[in-house]
């Protein structure tokens, strides 16, 4: 069981990285090492510890399109354009013509794809263990 007061600063970390993220990348993709995260939020110790624990709260966060985490606590994260403060698109990219409000359409459109396959495999492994 994880305290009220370990929880809250579980959040303040996955709110520092993905509003750090969120400022700072040009293109989506974001990488925090472990050491990028102040001490006053969290120690290294407590980090690796609950590495985990900080993932699954970020992958809450509409912003967040997906996270890898390597064994050092390294987090590699994508996420959604329309979120972006400092996207910056390609003098090609399809997105230079579209509003804000497209790309979050868009974003939402394919979400709601990926929500449908993961049901789909789902539904798929139920049948296969029945």
């Amino acid at each position: 069981m994880i305290s009220k007061d370990l929880m809250e600063t579980l959040e303040e970390t996955a709110v520092y990285i993905i509003d750090t993220s969120l400022k700072e990348t040009s293109s989506g993709n974001w990488i925090t090492y472990a050491d990028d995260i102040p001490t006053e939020i969290i120690s290294q110790e407590l980090y690796k510890k609950h590495i985990n624990d900080i993932i699954n709260i970020m992958l809450e966060h509409k912003a967040v399109a997906d996270i890898v985490v390597s064994p050092d606590g390294t987090i590699d994260m994508c996420m959604y354009l329309a979120y972006c403060q400092s996207y910056e698109p390609f003098e090609d990219d399809h997105h230079t013509k579209s509003t804000l409000a497209d790309r979050l359409d868009e974003g939402k459109r394919r979400a709601a794809q990926h929500e449908q396959s993961e049901n789909k495999n789902t539904n798929r492994k139920q049948g296969l263990r029945e």
